[in-house]
């Protein structure tokens, strides 16, 4: 289960068909040899699975309600942020609105950066900025920059490339909508330029 858990991330940023098959995986053996440590993050991402894919709402929310109370009962400090990141980014908003994710999101974002999980910090951090523009929170535009900007530095401390490079993209769509757009093909500016970044 651990070696699944592993990949799971890229194959969900990869491959859905294949994220699905190493997530099923996953569950079948939790059932199977029963729970441990690890099956928190399994059913959280079952539920992305049925959120998403199935399209069943209501049992993909259920597995992720589980996710999070098996994760409190094993007190595994290793899980403190995968699992609280994937159900409050992909399974929360389908019952609930965005803004009820965003202060978990953030509790998983620090939580990560205490506990060394600085992958599933960076997807917590870059997802809540995200959700607080999209759920409009409040904040003008320079205030969301700001702290878009302080959160990109972090994951630059913990060498976080992939969530660094969705921070600038973040970052250059805030400024574009703020100084108008430099080029009207492309995401290009001072803080990302997708020609550069194309294979």
């Amino acid at each position: 289960i651990r070696i699944l858990t592993s990949i799971a991330p890229a194959a969900f940023l990869s491959s859905p068909e294949l994220y699905t098959m190493v997530v099923l995986k996953q569950v079948g053996l939790s059932i199977e040899h029963g729970n441990t440590s690890v099956s928190p993050i399994c059913y959280a991402s079952y539920g992305v699975v049925l959120c998403g894919e199935v399209t069943d709402i209501e049992a993909g929310y259920q597995f992720g309600r589980l996710a999070l109370d098996l994760m409190e009962r094993f007190e595994d400090k290793r899980r403190q942020c995968s699992v609280p990141s994937i159900v409050h980014s992909f399974i929360t908003h389908w019952k609930q609105s965005v803004k009820d994710s965003l202060a978990p999101l953030m509790a998983a974002y620090h939580t990560g950066v205490e506990n060394g999980d600085f992958q599933f910090a960076g997807y917590s951090a870059i997802l809540y900025i995200a959700f607080a523009f999209l759920a409009g929170v409040g904040k003008d535009l320079p205030d969301m920059e700001r702290e878009a900007e302080s959160l990109s530095k972090s994951m630059q401390q913990m060498k976080q490339k992939t969530i660094c490079h969705y921070f600038d993209m973040f970052r250059q769509g805030l400024h574009d909508l703020r100084e108008g757009r430099s080029a009207s093909q492309y995401l290009q500016g001072d803080f990302y330029n997708e020609q550069k970044m194309m294979p």
